[in-house]
């Protein structure tokens, strides 16, 4: 709704959705079982740094690293989102105009029809407490319960208020200033975690324990990985809490905090005359809040890493007859298994684990050309730079670097911080040249004007297009073999970087496939130790974007009311390669590699249209 009142254009709105998910998608219908060359090494306790054993031969003989067998419950999620938006556009004189407005969202959190979730209370005390006379703390509780009376499994934000600020000022006739400033919140269903189908209640994993010392001596081998069978999502059942002991399990906690992005901005325009155009301008935005992919909860503290192999010892487990799931229902456990925050569970994911934060500055360039003669040439470059401590939540739709290979969440969960880093998407220049041009033949053209019949058919209506993208490649994130860091919730191992040493490798792309960064830098950090590389690697990138995409045109009048288009269109005009990613991993013949190609080669196609 508007209303003008003298100078003032005044806006309101309202937005109110439900959104309805009936989702079920099991990714590994048959289970997933890993192998590794543990068993088959010389010593199981220096596998992953001594190099001997072979994974498939481990394989062969039916002793796994791990595994697990996923069985998914249907759900019926609800959400609202709610908000609502007043504006006023100011013509405060006839150079300066100011917007102003402000909108309050109310995206509510998920609940489910018949209340299938839980959400993680770290500070409650644990019902097995009493039972094993453990200090335990860490509680999951049902929706709609004495535990937890709202049906939501995270709490609501009811305080979100999202200013905007613009400005435009005529300097002169053909200069204009523009600034601009505004918050918007994330959307709530962008993290698919925290959607109902995710829930632990709701999604069970049975995990395969092919071994209780760590490849020493095998336990459920291949041939009946789950001799106690594969257990079934417990939903809504007061006993579900039982049920969980012993496995990974993952809930949000209630009171995240909401994830915003703050983005400012500051233009000028400058008409050059004769139908050209130049725009320069600086693009800032900051996200505060935002989720990583997930944050086990349940890693070893930092301090008893210095325990080293005596952490892997077997010693009495003090749930044996209490937990009946996974390693924990064995007479023995590790003895790190008991030193974390949570023993009685391998792992406790939060699904929302919102601390992670983003900064992003620009220079922005765009020029624009429009011919008298039909045609138009459009530049845009981008200098950038963007630092952050996540990434993407949807990994396996994004193509970047190698982020859905290497980046499964942070190294370290006890210090999210040391995730910050330039974001594995992080592009510093982007050129981009779009261009479309009537080639001026044939009838009412500057050439050849007055021709007509078949010359004109001949020689009139073509026209060429194309767009030409030069791009940097992504930063590298260059990881370890395990070294036992995630044995007891850590996440995957990054290298130490030798002191002083030049990580770049010189030379043209073609001459570095082999060799595409200097291997040396990086050791492999000793074990029950994190490595100090970091999380994407500002000196080290993937191969950048040269590409040309090419099209000729071709329009004939046949009649007055038809058209024959003929199309050429020319994809990789020039067929040039743009690598992939190195081999990523240290400790592998592939490091430092480049085995693939990340785009196509040429593709020209045509194409025949009648338009009438």
């Amino acid at each position: 709704m508007k209303k003008v009142l003298g100078r003032h254009t005044l806006a309101f709105g309202a937005e109110l959705r439900q959104m309805e998910q009936s989702f079920i998608q099991n990714n590994n219908p048959s289970g997933s079982f890993n192998f590794d060359n543990g068993f088959t090494s010389q010593d199981p306790n220096t596998a992953t740094t001594s190099g001997t054993g072979f994974g498939f031969a481990s394989f062969l003989l039916g002793y796994g690293s791990g595994g697990a067998a996923d069985v998914l419950a249907n759900t019926l999620g609800t959400q609202y989102i709610f908000g609502v938006y007043a504006g006023d556009t100011f013509q405060a004189t006839n150079r300066l105009t100011v917007n102003a407005g402000l909108r309050w969202d109310y995206p509510g959190p998920w609940t489910e029809r018949h209340d299938k979730l839980i959400t993680f209370q770290p500070s409650a005390i644990s019902p097995l407490a009493s039972i094993t006379g453990l200090p335990l703390t860490g509680n999951f509780a049902l929706v709609n319960s004495p535990q937890r009376s709202e049906r939501s499994e995270t709490d609501p934000h009811r305080k979100l208020f999202a200013p905007r600020l613009g400005a435009a000022y005529r300097l002169s006739n053909k200069l204009v200033a523009r600034a601009g400033y505004r918050i918007f919140y994330i959307p709530a269903d962008t993290v698919f975690n925290m959607e109902p189908f995710a829930a632990t209640i709701n999604t069970v994993s049975t995990p395969w324990v092919p071994t209780l010392n760590s490849g020493a001596t095998p336990n459920n081998t291949l041939s009946n990985p789950f001799p106690n069978g594969i257990q079934q999502p417990i939903g809504r059942n007061p006993a579900f809490q039982r049920a969980l002991y012993g496995n990974s399990v993952s809930a949000p906690v209630a009171y995240e905090p909401y994830g915003y992005v703050q983005q400012w901005n500051l233009a000028i325009q400058r008409d050059l005359g004769s139908g050209a155009s130049l725009e320069v301008a600086y693009a800032g935005a900051k996200g505060t809040h935002l989720t990583g992919l997930v944050q086990n909860l349940n890693q070893l503290p930092n301090s008893d890493l210095s325990q080293g192999t005596a952490l892997l010892n077997q010693v009495p487990n003090p749930f044996y007859g209490t937990i009946s799931n996974g390693s924990l229902s064995a007479p023995t456990v590790q003895a790190g298994q008991l030193l974390r925050p949570y023993p009685q569970f391998t792992g406790v994911d939060d699904s929302g684990s919102y601390n992670r934060d983003s900064k992003y500055n620009a220079l922005q360039v765009k020029f624009e050309k429009r011919f008298e003669s039909a045609g138009s040439i459009l530049a845009s470059y981008t200098w950038s730079k963007l630092i952050s401590s996540t990434d993407t939540q949807t990994a396996w739709l994004e193509q970047g670097a190698i982020y859905a290979t290497t980046y499964t969440g942070p190294q370290d969960n006890n210090n999210p911080g040391r995730e910050k880093s330039l974001s594995l998407f992080d592009v510093p220049q982007r050129l981009v040249l779009g261009y479309t041009l009537d080639i001026p033949f044939g009838r009412g053209k500057r050439f050849l004007g007055e021709s007509n019949g078949l010359v004109n058919r001949i020689i009139g209506g073509w026209s060429l297009s194309g767009i030409s993208t030069f791009q940097s490649g992504f930063p590298v994130a260059i990881v370890a073999l395990n070294n036992f860091t995630s044995q007891f919730g850590g996440g995957n191992t990054r290298p130490n970087v030798v002191p002083g040493c030049n990580k770049r490798s010189s030379g043209s792309a073609q001459s570095r496939l082999s060799a595409w960064f200097n291997t040396a830098c990086f050791t492999q950090p000793t074990a029950f130790s994190f490595g100090d590389e970091s999380r994407a690697d500002s000196s080290i990138r993937t191969d950048g974007i040269n590409n040309w995409d090419f099209a000729i045109v071709k329009n004939t009048a046949i009649r007055e009311r038809f058209h024959l288009q003929f199309r050429s269109e020319f994809f990789n005009l020039f067929n040039r390669a743009q690598f992939g990613s190195p081999g990523p991993q240290l400790g592998t013949p592939q490091f430092g590699q480049v085995t693939s190609q990340a785009n196509n080669p040429r593709l020209v196609q045509f194409a025949l249209r009648v338009l009438f």
